[in-house]
C-alpha cells in the first residue's frame, strides 16, 4: 500500500500526526540554541611566552627551541610556527579538521609543563590560548558611581563578575580598566647620591629581597612533600625595610625613599559617557541560546542594582540585539516569500482551497524541518535560516505538482479522493526523482571538511531537511487536503462502481 492511499484511507491518523508534529517542531523552535553564526571551532592553538630583557634571538635559541621540540609530536598537528621578538615568543600550532580539541588542548599543556624546566629562570611561565571564532563577547557592561574607581573594580570582580559567571551558558566574565594595585618608590635623589646609591643598585636590592626560593623536599614513606620559602614581599612596610648599600649596612630603603601603595599605570582604559569606569566583558559557552544567556544578565543585572544601589550598571553592547534583529529581518523574509508564493500560486490555479493546501505546506514544512536539525545539533543562526529561506521557493513545487495532478484527474470524471490517489501515484516518481537530485546537490557539503564545512553545514542541512519534509507532506497530508471529506469521496467511488449492487462487503472494504 502507498503512502498516499494509507493516508487518504485514514485521514485522521494522518492530521493527528502532523499535529504531533507540529507540537515538537514548536517545542524544537524555543530550545534551539539562537545565535549569530554557527559555533565553528578552529583547530588552532596559541602559545604565547614572555621572556624579559631578552633580545629576539636569545628568545628565538633558549624559548622558542625548547618549546617547538616539546608539542612537535602532538598527535595531528598540521603546522608549527613561531614569531620571536624582543622579550616575547609567539607559538601557532595549527592541527588537523577533526582533531578532538579538548584532547589535544590537555596533551599540549601537559608537554609545555613538562619543558618549563629547559626554559630560561627569567621566562614566564607560557600561556595556552584556544582561537574560537565564536567565542566573541556576548554583552559588554560598564560600572560607574560615586566611589574610587579601585574600590568599583574591586567589587566588580569580587561580586559581580562571580554572580555573572553563575549564569546558565556564561563561559567567563572579563574585567577591563581595573586599576592594578602597585607599590610605588619615590627615591630622594640627593640622598641616593650622597650615599654613593644608584637606580641599578636600589632596584637590585628590592628584586633580591623579594626573591622567591624553594625550600627544598621531604621524604616520609612513599610521600614527598615540596617546601617552599615564603620570602616575597607583603606589604608596604616590609617594602620600606628592604636594607641596601654595602652588606651589613644599617640603611633601609625608607632612608632614601617613600614608598607607598598606588594604583599602575592603566593598560586599558575604559569611559563611559566620558567619566572613568570598569567594563565587563561576558562571553557564552559553545552552543549557549545567546538570547536566552543575555535575557538571563538582563536579570542578573536588576538584582545587582537593588543590592548595590550605588553602583550604575549600563549595558553598552548586547550580540543578542543584533542577532534578534538579523534573525528577525530573515524570518520576515521568509514570510514575505511564502505569501508571495502563495498569491502568485492562487493566481495561476484560480482554485483557493488548493492554494490554501498548498501554502500550508509551507509552515508545516519548515517545523518537521526544525525537529530534524535539532536532532542534528543545528542551531537557529544566519545561516540555517538563510537555508531555509532558500529553501521557501523550492518547498511549494511538489504540492503545485501534486495539486495540478489532482485537478486533472477531477475534471475527467474521477472522484475526489480517486483522482488524489491516481494523481498522486502518476507523479511521485518524478517527484522523488526531482527532490533527491534537489537535495544531492546540497548534500556533499556535509562530507566536506575545512572552515567552508563548518560553516555551510548548517545551511545545507536546512534546506535537505525541509525538502525532505515538504516531499513527504505533499505524498501524505496535502492528498488528504485535497480529497476533502472522506465519507462523501468514498460513496462517490462506491457509486462509480455500482452503489448498493456491491455489497455490504465491498463497502466495508471501502470504508476501511
Amino acid at each position: 500500500m502507498s503512502l498516499t492511499r494509507a493516508a487518504v484511507r485514514r485521514p485522521v491518523t494522518t492530521v493527528a500526526a502532523v499535529l504531533a508534529l507540529v507540537l515538537v517542531g514548536s517545542v524544537s523552535l524555543s530550545r534551539l540554541p539562537v545565535s549569530l553564526l554557527p559555533d565553528v571551532t578552529l583547530p588552532l592553538l596559541t602559545i604565547r611566552t614572555d621572556y624579559e630583557g631578552a633580545a629576539a634571538t636569545e628568545v628565538s635559541r633558549f624559548v622558542a627551541e625548547p618549546i617547538e621540540e616539546a608539542i612537535a609530536a602532538t598527535p595531528g598537528l598540521v603546522e608549527l610556527r613561531s614569531v620571536s621578538r624582543n622579550g616575547q615568543l609567539t607559538t601557532t600550532a595549527r592541527f588537523a579538521w577533526g582533531t578532538t580539541m579538548p584532547e589535544t588542548v590537555l596533551n599540549v599543556r601537559e608537554r609545555l609543563d613538562n619543558v618549563r624546566s629547559q626554559l630560561p629562570e627569567r621566562a614566564t611561565r607560557p600561556t595556552l590560548l584556544t582561537s574560537d571564532p565564536g567565542e566573541r563577547p556576548i554583552a559588554v557592561l560598564g560600572l560607574t558611581g560615586p566611589g574610587t574607581l579601585r574600590a568599583i573594580a574591586r567589587t566588580a570582580e569580587e561580586v559581580h563578575a562571580r554572580r555573572l559567571e553563575q549564569l546558565q551558558g556564561v563561559a567567563s566574565v572579563a574585567v577591563v580598566g581595573a586599576p592594578e594595585d602597585e607599590i610605588r618608590i619615590d627615591v630622594d635623589p640627593n640622598r641616593m647620591r650622597a650615599l654613593g646609591l644608584s637606580p641599578t643598585d636600589i632596584a637590585t636590592a628590592v628584586r633580591n629581597a623579594n626573591a622567591t626560593a624553594q625550600g627544598g623536599t621531604i621524604r616520609r614513606g612513599q610521600f614527598r612533600f615540596s617546601v617552599r620559602a615564603l620570602t616575597e614581599l607583603r606589604d608596604v612596610e616590609q617594602v620600606a625595610q628592604t636594607p641596601v648599600g654595602p652588606p651589613g649596612g644599617s640603611i633601609r630603603l625608607r632612608d632614601i625613599a617613600t614608598v607607598t601603595l598606588a594604583s599602575g599605570d592603566p593598560e586599558t582604559i575604559t569611559q563611559l559617557d566620558g567619566a572613568p569606569a570598569v567594563g565587563l566583558v561576558v562571553y557564552k559557552d559553545a552552543g549557549a541560546n545567546t538570547v536566552a544567556v543575555t535575557r538571563g544578565i538582563y536579570q542578573t543585572i536588576e538584582t545587582l542594582s537593588e543590592e548595590f544601589a550605588d553602583i550604575n550598571m549600563s549595558v553598552v553592547a548586547a550580540q543578542a540585539e543584533f542577532v534578534t534583529a538579523a534573525l528577525a529581518n530573515l524570518g520576515r523574509e521568509i514570510f514575505l516569500g511564502g505569501a508571495l508564493a502563495l498569491l502568485v500560486i492562487l493566481v495561476f490555479l484560480g482554485h483557493l482551497r488548493s492554494s490554501l493546501a498548498i501554502g500550508l505546506v509551507v509552515p508545516l514544512s519548515v517545523l518537521v524541518a526544525l525537529v530534524l536539525l535539532q536532532l542534528l545539533d543545528v542551531s537557529i543562526n544566519i545561516l540555517s535560516l538563510g537555508g531555509l529561506a532558500l529553501g521557501v521557493g523550492l518547498l511549494v513545487d511538489n504540492a503545485i505538482v501534486v495539486s495540478e495532478a489532482t485537478g486533472r484527474h477531477r475534471h475527467a470524471g474521477l472522484a475526489p479522493a480517486d483522482a488524489t490517489i491516481r494523481a498522486t501515484g502518476d507523479v511521485a516518481s518524478p517527484l522523488i526523482a526531482g527532490t533527491l537530485t534537489t537535495m544531492l546537490v546540497f548534500g556533499p557539503i556535509v562530507f566536506v571538511r575545512g572552515l567552508a564545512a563548518a560553516l555551510f553545514r548548517d545551511l545545507s542541512l536546512s534546506v535537505v531537511t525541509a525538502l525532505g519534509a515538504s516531499l513527504i507532506l505533499a505524498l501524505s497530508l496535502l492528498p488528504v487536503m485535497l480529497a476533502g471529506r472522506r465519507g462523501r469521496s468514498l460513496r462517490a467511488s462506491l457509486d462509480a462502481q455500482g452503489g448498493d449492487s456491491a455489497g455490504p462487503s465491498a463497502r466495508r472494504e471501502a470504508l476501511n
